[in-house]
């Protein structure tokens, strides 16, 4: 399966998963500001705990869902499991691509 087939297949499994999705892009908070604010190391679990405190109160954007994503593939790079790294930016692909449709279907 090539790359973009895995990407393609990688945003059927969100769609199927959670719905069309049309977050905006940035809001207030993000998991890096959250970081800063708080004087955390930035991680995938501290971006997960962000995106997921802001979806609960849906203020999650693309944004935060993107950190979540690429912290997740920092924390299993440096863990050196580079196939769950790869895994990762497969998902980090899928939901840029997401959030670029996002923002072409809701531009009007």
């Amino acid at each position: 399966m090539s790359v973009i087939a895995e990407v393609q297949a990688e945003m059927e499994r969100q769609v199927a998963k959670w719905g069309e999705q049309n977050h905006p892009f940035y809001t207030a908070f993000t998991a890096m500001d959250y970081a800063q604010l708080n004087n955390y190391v930035l991680t995938g679990d501290v971006a997960k705990t962000v995106c997921d405190s802001k979806a609960l109160d849906r203020s999650v954007s693309y944004l935060d869902i993107l950190i979540e994503e690429v912290m997740e593939a920092a924390d299993e790079g440096r863990y050196g499991d580079i196939e769950m790294a790869r895994m990762e930016l497969v998902q980090v692909a899928a939901v840029a691509i997401s959030a670029i449709e996002s923002i072409d279907r809701n531009r009007n």
